[in-house]
């Protein structure tokens, strides 16, 4: 028989078209793996991204708290100055100050510099204290050196001024040498009604600011810091570098440079540093902003040259924004770490879902790798090729069937060779089923080998862990407890399997367990749920619980993990820090209660309510002792503190003896915690006991000179003030005892102020004049000088010019009459402070006269223009028939009258009557009296008592406040009275009352003056203004004399030096720039002893007040000089030195 033809084997892998193509096993072992290992590796990054993402939230919320905090300490801060400098504008000292006039200012700066010198010496960060003027210069300061500097440039200063209470931007201080940065706090101090007079300023330094700024240093982790922003986006502290401090975080605007500059904000180097930017656009638009947005942002800093993440808080106080930082490194260094916990964890379970499928894949894809070898034999003649059985599926029949068909082949081809050949393919079947066996065996030993080092790796890291990992049913039977479930808990392993996770919860925490197992019936996830559980000793534990569900194979819920976390000490700190910030928070505004406050009783109310209410305490009350008795005296008790100090006896007023425990510690300065009163032997403790009370702390007050009072806090509980609360009530009375001894010292000042100004009230008007007379003289000048040329021009053409016409003859006597008038009103505004010199001629007056002249002087004031209004006045002058005259001027009477009357119609808006009352009292040393009666809107007492005050005014803008003034200083003058009665509503009374005049002032002697001939002279004529120079020397040479002017001292004394022959006489004036008259006087005398020097000055009353002439001086007179008065001063001078052949050569 011919032997088969076989078709040629194609070789394993590749079809017959050549083309490769995956073998079963590939497909079957990618499928495995692929439903295995893509969920647990979809899980693993999951989980990462989650942890990725809560450790970013936590960042988030350590830099929100860090920034926080910070606002809170520097608001804390600026208070407490804003408070110091809030004190200093109400204290009587600061308020005199403001009020002094040039004349007292000397003697309130050195009355004020001891409180001003408290500050510092309180706070060592205030580095000065000054008060400013309404101009912005200042009155008084811890450094003297700086009185009288204009601060007006500074934006705080003008802010305070207009009446708002102000905190600046970090400056740098132009009055230190080295530029030290200030923060300065000013407030308006209270003046007149609307406004204020002056500003309280406190001068902090800066470095106190920064120092708080750099202790927040790395609180958030390594390499954390803060830094703040003012609003136009400068920086101005740095928790550890001062190099970027001043410069800006972005490009500012040209107008905020050129105004910080023009402010010299930061000093001569303002502009350099604001132009030097180090950038920071995150920073600089949040800083800018009108409400900073809170999320944390991420950006380039450059103080570190890194990426940061951080935060913006914006202070209370001031518009300053806080920044808190922490470099991106360090959180990506905690999720580098957390992504290597994670694949450590999910590594071998991933490495393990590997085996298995590959396992899997090897077992359904041997039987036909089998077929597809046999096949390939029988294909290539190996008739014997059979395929191994022992499979009762699919693949076993296909097998079968291809053995029997193998089997027919088989028989066809060698059919004499049956029996040999199916006893050789038995051995050989049997032995290849052996060896496949014993193969299987070893594989799946090795399987399992794997699989159990693998738990036993993924139990080493559950075990390792400190966190609890628990595992339980839908029914709450624990099934797995770790290592780190046995430390939290307290129980072992193998009390916790199998018993109820119900026996970890307290009974009224019961209920979580059925809501939790709720949401993880939902398919639902609990992350992060804080609660607390019970130890096996039965103490409370609080935790962190996150529980997720577990799956089995078909997806169902079947039970639940659970990871618990230990965070009773990350919540005991956060206890503490609140009770912290509370008692901070309670001593603020203890402080800040009592600070307002300026009487001893109403301080120590605040402060046993406050501590009953919110510390709080059974009992408390505030005692007054008495080193010299040794007492004890209840001044305060609480007001729920009452019925138990009643019955204890330590009500209000009540006295003791201190004992020699705990009282005579305190009393010697220190503070002194019983925890426990029953284990005391003392009286006081013993008191305290009887009333249910068994912990007592006793803290002294306590001031310079000593205790001079202790505070008692108890409660009914033992042991039941912790060392934060004593540490609380110690800061607390230090506050009690500075405000007790600044209420004090306040009630002593206010005494000793209202003493002064009893003791001053008489002479204080007259001080306020004299300093208004002072000030007018420097305007006097001015005005004489301008008067000069006119006065004398005119007396000369009313004496020279006989061939004028009546008309203008008359206007020019008008002229003359003015300008005596201006220059009387001048002279009146010189003397407007001093009583009238002895040599003053007062003449007999009628006041009859002198009232019916202002009645018509005043007629367009008080009809035609009230007419124009529609306001009707109606005027009458009441004269007395029989009125004697009084000596005076009848100019000054007459002008104090009609100030008066304008007043008095300045009173009536809507009309009303207005009289003029001249009469003759029965009694009295000044029985002639004038009177001006009008039925305005009258006065209260308060303006009343001050309207006699220069520069004060009920009129606004449209007063000057000098009227009535000028009326005071006139009837001083004359040695009158004024009395004032007014009541509002109803209108007032001014009196002037006159005495009579003497039996030798009756008559006046009217002296006859013979001027004695003048001779022509050689006179040097000196004065700096070229007007006046000139008229004097136009009209001294009318008169015959040889004039040689000279424009200034200076070239007076050079004119006088090169003279050839010498002047007869100099005339010079006083008030010259550079050389003034004195000056003048001394050289010429010095020169010539016997030249005469005439002294020409707006000034000459005063200087006629020190009683003689000034030296080297022969004669003063006053400008405008009359003609008269100066030829007889020429005649009075004597004789020329040498007769005068001709006008000598340069004379004008």
């Amino acid at each position: 028989m011919a032997a088969p033809v076989y078709p040629k084997a194609v070789p394993e892998g590749r079809p017959a078209g050549g083309a490769p193509r995956w073998t079963l096993r590939s497909r079957m072992a990618a499928l495995l793996i692929g439903v295995a290992m893509l969920p647990l590796a979809l899980a693993a990054v999951i989980e990462l991204n989650r942890t990725e993402a809560q450790l970013r939230d936590a960042t988030a919320d350590l830099l929100q708290a860090r920034a926080a905090e910070l606002v809170r300490d520097l608001d804390s801060f600026h208070r407490g100055h804003q408070r110091s400098v809030q004190r200093l504008a109400q204290f009587p000292p600061t308020l005199a100050l403001c009020a002094a006039g040039p004349a007292e200012l000397a003697a309130r700066r050195t009355e004020i510099a001891g409180l001003l010198a408290a500050f510092p010496a309180s706070d060592p960060a205030i580095g000065a204290v000054a008060v400013i003027d309404a101009h912005g210069v200042v009155l008084a300061a811890t450094r003297p050196s700086i009185n009288g500097t204009d601060l007006s440039f500074r934006p705080h200063v003008r802010e305070a001024l207009a009446g708002r209470s102000v905190i600046s931007e970090v400056y740098v201080s132009l009055a230190q040498p080295d530029g030290i940065p200030n923060i300065a706090y000013a407030v308006p101090v209270a003046g007149p009604p609307g406004g204020s007079n002056c500003v309280a300023l406190l001068a902090v330094r800066a470095a106190a600011l920064w120092d708080r700024v750099a202790a927040s240093n790395h609180l958030a982790g390594q390499g954390s810091f803060a830094v703040m922003f003012d609003r136009d986006g400068v920086r101005i502290a740095h928790s550890y570098t001062q190099d970027i401090v001043f410069h800006p975080a972005g490009a500012l605007e040209p107008a905020t440079i050129e105004r910080m500059v023009a402010e010299r904000r930061f000093g001569p180097r303002t502009r350099e540093l604001l132009a030097d930017v180090r950038p920071f656009p995150q920073q600089f638009e949040r800083a800018r902003a009108a409400a900073p947005d809170t999320a944390m942002f991420e950006g380039f800093a450059p103080v570190n040259e890194a990426r940061n993440y951080g935060v913006a808080r914006r202070l209370e106080t001031v518009p300053w924004t806080a920044f808190y930082m922490v470099p991106q490194a360090v959180l990506d260094a905690r999720i580098a770490q957390a992504r290597r916990a994670q694949w450590m964890l999910a590594t071998p379970i991933l490495a393990g879902a590997l085996l298995a499928g590959l396992w899997f894949a090897s077992r359904l894809a041997r039987p036909i790798r089998d077929l597809t070898d046999a096949t390939r034999r029988l294909a290539a003649g190996d008739a014997q090729a059979r395929v191994v059985g022992g499979r009762n599926d699919e693949l076993g029949e296909l097998g079968e069937s291809f053995n029997a068909m193998a089997q027919r082949i088989e028989t066809q081809a060698a059919a004499l060779q049956h029996s040999h050949d199916e006893l050789e393919q038995r051995v050989a079947d049997r032995t290849a089923q052996l060896e496949r066996t014993t193969a299987e065996l070893h594989e799946q030993v090795l399987e399992r080998e794997r699989l159990d080092a693998l738990r036993l790796r993924l139990a080493a890291i559950v075990d390792g862990t400190d966190d609890a990992i628990v595992g339980k049913t839908l029914d709450g039977i624990v099934t797995s407890w770790n290592t780190g479930a046995e430390r939290l808990f307290g129980y072992r392993a193998d009390e916790m399997v199998g018993q109820p996770i119900q026996r970890l919860m307290p009974p009224d925490r019961l209920d979580e367990e059925r809501q939790i197992i709720a949401r993880i019936l939902r398919g639902e996830s609990v992350e992060h749920f804080e609660t607390v559980r019970r130890h096996a000793s039965g103490r409370p534990i609080e935790v962190s619980v996150t529980i997720s569900p577990i799956r089995d194979a078909q997806g169902r819920i079947v039970g639940a993990s659970k990871i618990a976390r230990d965070i009773g000490e990350r919540n005991a700190v956060q206890r503490r820090l609140q009770a912290q910030l509370e008692r901070l928070s309670l001593l603020d505004q203890i402080t800040r209660a009592i600070g307002e406050r300026q009487d001893l009783q109403s301080i120590y109310q605040v402060v046993v309510r406050s501590l009953e209410e919110r510390m709080p305490l059974d009992f408390s009350c505030l005692c007054n002792y008495d080193a010299p008795t040794q007492t004890l005296t209840v001044v305060r008790v609480g007001v729920h503190s009452a019925a138990l100090a009643m019955e204890i006896a330590l009500q209000e007023n009540a006295s003791f003896q201190i004992d020699a425990n705990g009282l005579a510690r305190c009393v010697r300065g220190q503070l002194v915690y019983e925890p426990d009163l029953a284990a005391v032997d003392a009286p006081f403790p013993r008191r305290l006991a009887r009333g249910g009370l068994h912990a007592m702390v006793v803290a002294p007050l306590q001031a310079e000179s000593g205790v001079f009072g202790v505070l008692v806090a108890a409660r009914a509980s033992r042991e039941s003030f912790s060392s934060v609360e004593c540490e609380f009530l110690r800061q607390l009375t230090a506050h009690v005892a500075l405000a007790a001894q600044q209420a004090r010292l306040h009630a002593e000042l206010r005494l000793a102020y209202e003493e002064l100004q009893q003791t001053q009230q008489a002479s204080l008007q007259q001080e306020r004049l004299r300093a208004l007379g002072q000030m007018a003289s420097g305007v006097a000048h001015d005005i004489n000088n301008a008067l000069s040329p006119a006065s004398l021009y005119t007396q000369s053409l009313l004496e020279r010019e006989p061939g004028l016409s009546p008309r203008a003859r008359l206007q020019l006597e008008n002229i003359q009459r003015a300008i005596d008038d201006v220059a009387a009103t001048v002279g009146r505004m010189n003397e407007f402070s001093r009583r009238r010199e002895a040599q003053a001629v007062l003449q007999p007056m009628s006041l009859n006269a002198v009232a019916q002249q202002a009645a018509e002087m005043t007629r367009a004031r008080w009809s035609d223009m009230a007419l124009q209004r529609g306001v009707v006045i109606r005027l009458q002058v009441d004269a007395a028939p029989v009125l004697p005259d009084v000596m005076g001027i009848e100019s000054e009477i007459r002008e104090a009258l009609v100030n008066l009357v304008f007043n008095a119609v300045d009173a009536m808006p809507q009309g009303g009557d207005l009289t003029l009352r001249t009469r003759l009292a029965a009694d009295g040393a000044r029985p002639v009296r004038l009177e001006v009666v009008d039925t305005g809107i009258g006065m209260d007492d308060e303006t009343r008592r001050r309207c006699l005050e220069p520069f004060f005014t009920t009129k606004g803008e449209r007063g000057s406040g000098l009227g009535l003034a000028m009326v005071y200083g006139t009837a001083k003058r004359h040695d009158a009275e004024v009395q004032i009665d007014s009541t509002p509503g109803q209108g007032s009374r001014f009196v002037l009352s006159f005495p009579l005049p003497a039996a030798a002032r009756a008559a006046v002697a009217v002296k006859l003056r013979v001027r004695p001939p003048v001779l022509p002279r050689r006179l040097l004529v000196i004065d700096d203004d070229p007007l006046v120079l000139r008229t004097l020397s136009d009209l001294l040479q009318i008169d015959g004399h040889a004039v040689t002017p000279a424009h200034g001292g200076q070239a007076g004394i050079e004119a006088f030096a090169a003279a050839a022959p010498p002047f007869d006489l100099v005339i010079t004036d006083l008030g010259m720039p550079h050389v003034d008259g004195r000056r003048v006087a001394a050289v010429i005398k010095a020169r010539s002893p016997r030249t005469p020097v005439v002294l020409l000055t707006g000034w000459g009353q005063r200087l006629s007040e020190a009683g003689e002439l000034p030296e080297n001086v022969d004669a003063v007179l006053p400008k405008p000089p009359l003609l008269d008065d100066l030829r007889d001063t020429l005649a009075r001078l004597g004789a020329p030195l040498d007769p005068l052949p001709h006008a000598p050569e340069g004379a004008t």
